[in-house]
């Protein structure tokens, strides 16, 4: 009992040391998904001006809601397709060289999603500073909307 009420403090100080770090990150990844809305609702907001120009206010509210609408559908789509279980049929004798090559190729995609993952916070603060750099500047506004409207 005695070696066991030593042992009980490095055990705590441990975890605590695990739950701190891990409150640390989910708290970092909170911060950088609340910057990144705020780069997401300058870029609307800016495209909503740049269209309010050429059209009617109604009009170019109409186009950025539908247009955050769709990206909403994609980002949905994409959790859908991540979400799903991956089942496995048995392969034929004759399918085995497509085998290996669908198993390479979702062992590819299962490390690009790892490495995704890993990368997260610094493709929101790419994402942000991209939006922020659009809203500011009527010239990049300017050229992506001749993109757009191409």
């Amino acid at each position: 009992m005695l070696a066991l009420s030593r042992l009980l403090p490095f055990v705590l100080a441990g975890a605590r040391t695990k739950v701190r770090s891990y409150c640390l990150y989910i708290a970092l990844a909170f911060l950088a998904g609340l910057v990144a809305l705020m780069g997401v609702v300058m870029l609307v907001g800016s495209t909503f001006l740049s269209l309010a120009e050429i059209m009617t206010a109604p009009a170019a509210a109409a186009v950025t809601g539908g247009g955050l609408l769709v990206v909403a559908g994609l980002i949905a789509l994409t959790v859908g397709l991540l979400s799903r279980g991956r089942r496995r049929r048995p392969a034929s004798k004759a399918a085995s060289g497509t085998a290996a090559i669908a198993e390479l190729l979702a062992a590819a995609e299962a490390a690009i999603a790892r490495d995704a993952r890993s990368k997260a916070p610094r493709f929101a603060i790419i994402a942000l500073l991209t939006g922020c750099v659009i809203g500011a500047s009527p010239t990049l506004r300017k050229i992506l909307l001749d993109l757009v409207s191409r």
